[in-house]
């Protein structure tokens, strides 16, 4: 059942009874560039994301680790990785399994803010020491 747009209060209960979810982007240049927030919240959750191989997507989808990617605007392609993940529900279990490890790892909100923090202390430093330099000549 493909059910279109969903509010967002509703996104927790859909992912609850799914095993696979699918997200069919386009190859256009927004999809390719901007990252969805779903994707990460179905991984949180455990569940194998079957994504179109947009840049955006490529970019954490790791194909057979953490998610599955099929060819973008090939319905085709979609269908086949369907069909294939459903006689394989063991693998779509596990490959889920890893996602929310690795979304856990490397999407957190704790680690974020880690990285976050070391890029700003970067920028500063590389300020101070530009700053200093002025001072000096």
């Amino acid at each position: 059942i493909f059910t279109g747009r969903v509010p967002h209060h509703e996104v927790e209960d859909y992912y609850s009874i799914v095993d696979i979810v699918p997200f069919p982007r386009k190859g256009l240049l927004v999809c390719e560039m901007v990252s969805a927030l779903k994707p990460f919240e179905a991984m949180a959750m455990g569940k194998c994301i079957l994504a179109s191989n947009v840049a955006a997507m490529q970019e954490f989808i790791h194909d057979g680790v953490n998610g599955f990617l099929f060819q973008k605007d090939d319905h085709g392609s979609l269908s086949r990785a369907l069909t294939d993940m459903m006689r394989q529900p063991d693998l779509v279990r596990e490959v889920g399994q890893s996602a929310r490890k690795w979304v856990v790892r490397e999407r957190d909100w704790s680690q974020i803010s880690k990285r976050i923090a070391g890029v700003y202390e970067h920028v500063l430093e590389a300020r101070g020491a530009d700053f200093s330099r002025r001072q000096a000549s």
